[in-house]
């Protein structure tokens, strides 16, 4: 071969996906596969097809996270489960909504941010973050994988007398988590390549060898049912009679919640870059919406990609391919998800490097000296989002606390007006409740 096939031969390699990248992909696209069924079973709840409702979002999903891995970007695009839980238990169920025009909702929504991040005013929004709360959504993300997985895992549990506490060591299910989680920090500290694919593989094939979780008769099923779902969105008239306030201010929260979850994982990116993520998500949404899927947003389990190694790039490619891969698979993921424990390790110590590299980005040098007006706002943030598990109740509880703390030391004048306008209606969204 002479020097020219040589480098074209190393240029498709780099390109290429490698061991490295493969193993990362199958990892995070196997710690997703809850979230594969688990917004389906939401919409199901709702009335809507099973099946269609698992085409419709594997579909999208494979859509979004090919073109930001096109584009280079280490992000997973996936419909939100805290945003579906909303939008069925408190939206449909609560107040009497249809899931067409849930569906009809967020096909308004998509079109408004893909319009919003198109122009000016969307970058303006993300440059109305306080610096102290943009800060503060990288390790309060960290908290919440970490408190997401020990939760999926049952190693803690709710409790009648306190915020959680620990779970019962005879369920297999905490059993096996925890044992994920400590072969994957021992991987770790032993520097062992792709030591949390490792665990996350090992956990699945021992639980597996155990009977917790099996291959179902007929593993395949050809993607179907979107004719039940597809085009069935509406806006009035479908179960009740909506007043148009109800309808736009549920509508706006939507859009605060998708946005911000995506914009929290998007943190540290040029405001450029971030804005037109947001603007070809929402556009991707909106023929979602058309298909019967809810909006995309940038998956937290995105924070998991360093902590895997590899091209993260490429890795976001490796994703795609599975779940185009797990569409076809729709028993088998239903069978995964009821015995999580694979998931576990990945989400929990993918957290815990989220939350070191939020830490080792502090943007005060001496954190003696931070004014109040500044710490407040961010510890508001880092406590209350990992807790309530709704971004948008973090991040509205930092940018109010920081609107108000400022005025009350004398730097009201700092603070943007676009930012006043944010807090007003994170203000209107805590007391309204469900908004």
């Amino acid at each position: 071969m002479g020097e020219g096939g040589r480098r074209l031969a190393e240029k498709i390699r780099g390109k290429w996906p490698g061991r490295a990248e493969v193993a990362a992909g199958l990892t995070l696209a196997l710690t997703l596969s809850a979230t594969l069924v688990m917004v389906p079973q939401l919409l199901f709840q709702a009335g809507m097809d099973f099946t269609a409702a698992y085409t419709a979002c594997v579909l999208l999903s494979v859509l979004g996270t090919a073109w930001l891995a096109y584009r280079g970007l280490p992000f997973i695009a996936v419909p939100s489960v805290s945003i579906a839980a909303w939008l069925v238990y408190l939206v449909i169920i609560s107040r009497g909504f249809a899931w067409q025009q849930v569906l009809g909702l967020a096909a308004c929504v998509s079109l408004s941010g893909a319009v919003l991040f198109a122009s000016p005013w969307g970058g303006r929004l993300l440059a109305a973050l306080p610096q102290p709360v943009r800060w503060a959504l990288v390790p309060a993300l960290g908290l919440m994988l970490i408190l997401l997985g020990l939760t999926q895992g049952r190693i803690i549990v709710a409790s009648p007398w306190s915020v959680t506490m620990l779970g019962d060591f005879q369920d297999p299910l905490a059993y096996f988590s925890l044992s994920g989680i400590l072969l994957g920090a021992l991987l770790l500290a032993m520097r062992v390549r792709g030591a949390l694919a490792w665990s996350c593989f090992l956990t699945a094939a021992l639980a597996f060898l155990e009977g917790f979780w099996v291959i179902p008769p007929a593993p395949v099923l050809l993607p179907e049912g979107l004719w039940k779902t597809a085009g069935q969105l509406m806006l009035m008239g479908a179960a009740v009679e909506l007043k148009p306030a109800e309808y736009i201010g549920t509508g706006l929260a939507l859009l605060l919640a998708a946005s911000s979850q995506s914009a929290a994982v998007l943190t540290g990116m040029q405001a450029g870059a971030e804005q037109r993520v947001l603007r070809n998500l929402s556009a991707l949404s909106l023929g979602g919406a058309l298909l019967g899927c809810l909006p995309l947003t940038v998956s937290p389990v995105s924070a998991a990609m360093p902590a895997l190694g590899g091209r993260r790039g490429q890795v976001a490619a490796v994703v795609a391919a599975v779940l185009a891969v797990l569409l076809f698979f729709e028993p088998v993921v239903k069978e995964l998800a009821t015995f999580p424990a694979l998931a576990v390790p990945v989400l929990v110590l993918a957290g815990v490097q989220l939350l070191k590299d939020g830490l080792a980005g502090l943007p005060w040098r001496d954190l003696r000296a931070v004014p109040a007006e500044e710490f407040l706002p961010a510890t508001c943030v880092l406590v209350l989002l990992p807790l309530s598990w709704n971004i948008t109740a973090g991040l509205g509880a930092g940018v109010v606390a920081w609107s108000l703390l400022m005025a009350a030391a004398g730097r009201g004048a700092e603070v943007p007006h676009l930012t006043r306008l944010l807090a007003l209606f994170f203000i209107a969204y805590f007391l309204l409740g469900d908004i």
